[in-house]
């Protein structure tokens, strides 16, 4: 089997345009930019148009069963047929492109919103310790929070980070998860501790 040089699409058009220009199937197909040699010259030494087209691999199934359809059609009726084929699978292709424009579209969203509330997550679970001893702060003078990295409210935010960012690359069909949610848990903890001494560091002046 041999592939076409070309889209099964560009390959339909450029036959056509053969067939326009007078030709008949066999030398539309012979005359073919797209076809490779090895093809044509089985044209060459004679073998059928049915054979020869059969050693061709296509994209779409349905292209060989047309030109063997064709054999004994009119060169109006093939132009046609073929025209009709050529479209429809040309329609296809388009759809198929903008629902890949789409579905990266969405991604691309989806990768913001993550990035983003990595990061919002991140930063409230670094200020979470703050958060515990708020009203200790207030009304202790001699005494100081500490800075406690592995509060139970500092986990539940990193637990919370985790599967946000579990849920939102399945909802996107991202690959590789195992290693975007290391990166998420390397960003989160990395995120805290910066925080962590930055609170250290405002609580020793106090």
């Amino acid at each position: 089997m041999y592939k076409l040089l070309c889209s099964d699409e560009d390959f339909l058009y450029g036959l056509l345009d053969n067939l326009k220009n007078g030709e008949n199937l066999e030398r539309a197909l012979f005359f073919s930019v797209y076809i490779p040699a090895e093809v044509k010259f089985e044209l060459q030494i004679g073998k059928s148009f049915e054979k020869t087209i059969s050693m061709v691999q296509f994209s779409h199934s349905i292209i060989l069963n047309l030109l063997m359809s064709l054999v004994f059609n009119t060169s109006e009726e093939a132009i046609k047929r073929i025209k009709i084929t050529a479209d429809i699978i040309r329609k296809q292709n388009e759809l198929r492109r903008e629902k890949a424009n789409l579905v990266k579209i969405h991604q691309r969203r989806i990768k913001i919103i993550r990035l983003i509330s990595t990061l919002v997550i991140a930063i409230l679970a670094g200020f979470s310790p703050i958060t515990i001893s708020f009203y200790s702060l207030i009304n202790t003078i001699n005494n100081r929070p500490n800075v406690d990295y592995l509060s139970p409210l500092s986990f539940s935010f990193f637990l919370v980070n985790i599967f946000n960012s579990y849920f939102l690359l399945t909802l996107s069909g991202e690959k590789k998860r195992t290693l975007k949610l290391a990166a998420t848990a390397l960003v989160h903890i990395l995120l805290v501790i910066i925080i962590g001494i930055m609170l250290q560091h405002i609580l020793s002046f106090l």
